[in-house]
């Protein structure tokens, strides 16, 4: 049987990298673990054309910090680059947010 959020653990342990969480004007959080991956996104700029989407996802408990859910707009800094949230999916299957990002 899956214990999903343990699973989840597991996977941020192994591929988790350190960014910084700023809802600007009010919190930051200085070394967040999060996940960053860019999969392929929906085409939408006709064929022959490939997009790529870039997603975060943040455990819930370590953005306790906040004192909210992430929101659109909030700032992401991974590896020295800035990335805006531009869709918030909340997983509560493993208790964590997908954060779809463009660069700030």
């Amino acid at each position: 049987m899956f214990d999903r959020p343990a699973d989840l653990a597991a996977i941020h342990a192994a591929f988790a990298s350190s960014v910084t969480y700023q809802r600007p004007g009010l919190a930051t959080i200085a070394s967040c673990p999060a996940v960053r991956s860019d999969p392929i996104a929906d085409d939408f700029t006709g064929a022959g054309r490939t997009t790529r989407k870039i997603l975060f996802e943040i455990r819930e408990a370590d953005l306790v910090a906040l004192g909210d859910q992430p929101r659109n707009a909030d700032l992401i800094t991974h590896a020295g680059t800035d990335y805006s949230v531009i869709n918030v999916e909340y997983r509560g299957d493993v208790a964590a947010f997908s954060l779809t990002c463009e660069r700030a």
